[in-house]
């Protein structure tokens, strides 16, 4: 038996009311992390899912990527004093913020790190392509520093999914007398699901002249 069909006995065994063995549940190390290896594992998701009723989609986000026209609604309004009404976002290429140049060699090495894992690929040269659909700015959130798009444009033609996260309040629900708590930290949590090839136009950034 496989380690992958050993974890997929286990998971089935502790959905089913049993008690599992932690030691036959493998565990990635975060410093071989690949984007989208969430995808290698689809028997285990598969388990993992059963009873959810979003089950068919999410195993599709991780199998073909996420795509993010799904997502998308008619926008007709102002944004920083343009009109727009349309299905879809135009194209448009912004430039940067003001703050990316004080910056420029910790955005390059975090763009170059973003490259070797799989987060972004390479476009092409700016003036011998031509730019993805929307090319949004970048900024630096300085107190880490870390770097963010600014995707609000984008922002104006996406359906609102609000969402609830689980909260302390959850604990004394499952919680018995002396029991003992772990987590795990999820290692760069919005990089593991794929963004279908369709989609990806709408994500572009520009920097150093290329996209």
């Amino acid at each position: 038996m496989t380690a992958v069909e050993d974890a997929l006995t286990e998971v089935k065994r502790v959905m089913a009311g049993g008690s599992g063995d932690i030691q036959k549940l493998p565990f990635r190390d975060p410093s071989g992390f690949l984007v989208g290896s969430l995808q290698n594992h689809l028997p285990l998701w598969s388990a993992i899912l059963t009873g959810n009723s979003d089950k068919e989609r999410i195993l599709n986000w991780l199998s073909d990527g996420v795509d993010v026209k799904s997502f998308m609604k008619p926008f007709k309004g102002l944004f920083k004093g343009v009109k727009y009404d349309s299905p879809m976002p135009p194209r448009k290429v912004f430039k940067n913020h003001g703050v990316c140049n004080q910056f420029e060699d910790f955005i390059t090495q975090s763009l170059l790190q973003r490259l070797s894992t799989g987060v972004i690929r390479v476009w092409g040269k700016v003036g011998e392509v031509s730019p993805p659909w929307l090319v949004l700015p970048m900024t630096v959130e300085l107190n880490k520093p870390r770097i963010c798009v600014d995707a609000r444009f984008l922002n104006l033609w996406m359906k609102d999914t609000p969402f609830s996260l689980e909260t302390l309040v959850l604990v004394p629900r499952i919680a018995y007398r002396n029991c003992h708590f772990s987590k795990i930290d999820d290692k760069s949590g919005y990089d593991h699901i794929l963004i279908s090839a369709d989609s990806q136009q709408f994500f572009g950034v520009e920097w150093m002249r290329w996209y």
